[in-house]
């Protein structure tokens, strides 16, 4: 990562106004058509699917006149969030003609550019052009860029200090200008400029605890078993969302998640306030967060190895052969040391996969199960943080 080399990253969200509702419908059965080779019937079911489709609206339980739609897709439908990722496909090719990295998940999409921090003035200008030419293919495709509510911050490390005034105070987007933010919310994630994740830990605290407490209202009425799915679905999925960005952060957070989870635990079994958690989590078969955190980890890790992954997290993996059954330093330049943020990410990672008897194991189901029984076997105090140092994965 561009922290670790004392670089500066320019982030910048884009927004979208009803990006679902406004894909027009001649322009998505034509990029079908000639970008993806859709013919024939094929083609034909999608235009029916778009097409006279309507809309009621319905309050008091009084109707409203039926208007047909002539603009976008059905959000919630499994169709229409596959089919705005191909109306969008275009814009992908567009911003690899310029010096700037993109991310995009549905409607979320996110520039970013890493830069030295003498560089920064023609690193934002950069950004802004590429947002110049962004929002004139999205209004060229029916689609409306958000300008004021576009969110743009300056990545840095917290333990490099910058001149004063050597950090611009804002981006050009649209017709207007937009200041660096200190914190901005993407994919459900809060964390700041300096990348820290307390805010998003005390968002998730937050809400997790209120939902403990509103299933304390009704535990006399429920069962262990429907008490348990309700904290399965109100807080262990809020503790589970995206955690495996909690890898390395610092252990006090991890430390306040961990508290959640006992709370949940003894809501189910409606104990006492001191009484030891670790037999009600076996009980439960709740693994701990920290391992949690970990199961997330190595899941995502062989998934992107050994499955369809991203090619962004396969590169960040790399595979060695070892001949012999000894682990001698003479083969020790068969390895690749990686850099720092590699290291940090899988160290512990590869020390599972060492552990696991991986032999014929070819899919991530019976991968995942081979690992809850190992990380249920590891002490819960056990911490599951580590110094970066040379890594290798197995190859399997």
């Amino acid at each position: 990562m561009a922290l670790n080399n004392g670089k500066v990253s320019v982030l910048t969200l884009l927004d979208l106004s009803a990006a679902f509702d406004t894909i027009d419908h001649s322009i998505m059965t034509a990029r079908l058509e000639a970008t993806f080779g859709i013919t024939g019937s094929a083609l034909s079911w999608f235009e029916s699917y778009l097409s006279d489709r309507i809309q009621t609206v319905v309050v008091n339980g009084i109707s409203s006149e039926s208007t047909v739609l002539q603009f976008g897709v059905p959000q919630g439908s499994v169709l229409g969030p596959v089919l705005f990722v191909l109306y969008m496909n275009p814009l992908f090719n567009l911003v690899k003609q310029y010096p700037i990295d993109h991310h995009a998940f549905a409607d979320d999409n996110q520039l970013y550019k890493d830069s030295e921090i003498d560089q920064i003035d023609t690193t934002v200008s950069e950004m802004e052009d590429c947002v110049v030419a962004v929002k004139a293919w999205m209004t060229a495709n029916k689609l409306q860029l958000n300008d004021s509510k576009t969110e743009s911050m300056l990545v840095r490390s917290q333990y490099r200090s910058f001149p004063e005034n050597s950090l611009p105070s804002s981006i050009h987007v649209g017709d207007s200008d937009v200041n660096f933010v200190s914190s901005v919310t993407n994919l459900g994630v809060t964390f700041d400029h300096f990348l820290n994740l307390s805010q998003h830990v005390q968002n998730i605290r937050t809400i997790a605890y209120s939902n403990v407490r509103k299933i304390s209202y009704i535990r006399h009425y429920l069962t262990p078993q429907a008490a348990q799915t309700l904290a399965c679905s109100l807080v262990l999925s809020r503790i589970d969302y995206c955690n495996s960005l909690f890898y390395g952060c610092d252990q006090k957070l991890v430390e306040s998640l961990q508290k959640v989870q006992n709370s949940a635990a003894k809501l189910i079994y409606r104990s006492k306030k001191f009484d030891h958690v670790t037999p009600l989590l076996r009980s439960l078969h709740w693994l701990p967060v920290s391992a949690r955190i970990r199961y997330k980890h190595a899941c995502i890790c062989f998934s992107a190895k050994f499955e369809d992954g991203p090619k962004y997290l396969k590169e960040l993996l790399v595979t060695y052969d070892n001949p012999s059954d000894y682990n001698l330093r003479s083969r020790a330049d068969s390895r690749k040391l990686e850099t720092l943020e590699r290291a940090c990410l899988l160290l512990e990672i590869a020390r599972l996969l060492l552990r696991l008897p991986l032999s014929g194991v070819l899919s991530l189901p019976p991968f995942a199960i081979l690992l809850l029984r190992t990380l249920s076997a590891v002490p819960l105090k056990r911490t599951f943080f580590a110094n970066p140092c040379k890594l290798s994965l197995p190859s399997l």
